[in-house]
Order: C-alpha cells, then structure tokens, then sequence
C-alpha cells in the first residue's frame, strides 16, 4: 500500500536529521517555526544553518522482518527510514 511524507532537513545537507510530517503545510510550518527558533537562539548564523531542504517522499509499509531490523537498530535512525523509503524528491527549498 504505502502513504506519502513530507521531511525537512533540519541542518542543511544532514539527512540523518530529518523531521517528518503528513502534509506539506504541516511540514512547512514546522520548519519555519524551528528556523526561527534557530536564528532566536544565536547559536546558529544564517549560513551556518543553510537552506532547509523540504521534500516528498514515497513510503512503503514495512514487512515483518523490515520492522524487526528497525525496531532492533534504535541507535540508527536511518535504518527505519532506509526500510521503507521509495523515493524523495525536493518540493522546496527555505533560504537561509
């Protein structure tokens, strides 16, 4: 079956740090919310930060055996993602 997800990269060109969301808008707000919580901080100039990167991907349900290497590798986030990814592509880019 499968259902589709909207990512941002929280720190431009890191795509272990990745935020979800099920729709665009909702992804969109997330990340300007946490930009400019960012740019508020001063712990990050406008190039440090970069461009956050929002894309579309295309998800497959896990299989049993797919869930258990997730569910068994916590310390990787990436594993998860890797198990049921289809595809991504970049819909938007938020400048820095």
């Amino acid at each position: 079956m499968g259902f589709t997800a909207y990512p941002y990269q929280i720190m431009a060109g890191n795509d272990e740090l990745l935020h979800f969301a099920p729709s665009l808008d909702e992804v969109r707000t997330a990340a300007v919310e946490q930009r400019s919580e960012l740019h508020a901080s001063g712990d990050f100039t406008r190039e440090e930060l970069g461009s956050m990167v929002i894309y579309e991907c295309d998800m497959q349900d896990l299989d049993l055996r797919a869930m258990m290497s997730s569910l068994n590798n916590r310390d990787d986030p990436t594993v998860l993602l890797n198990s049921c990814l289809v595809s991504k592509r970049i819909i938007e880019i938020l400048k820095g």
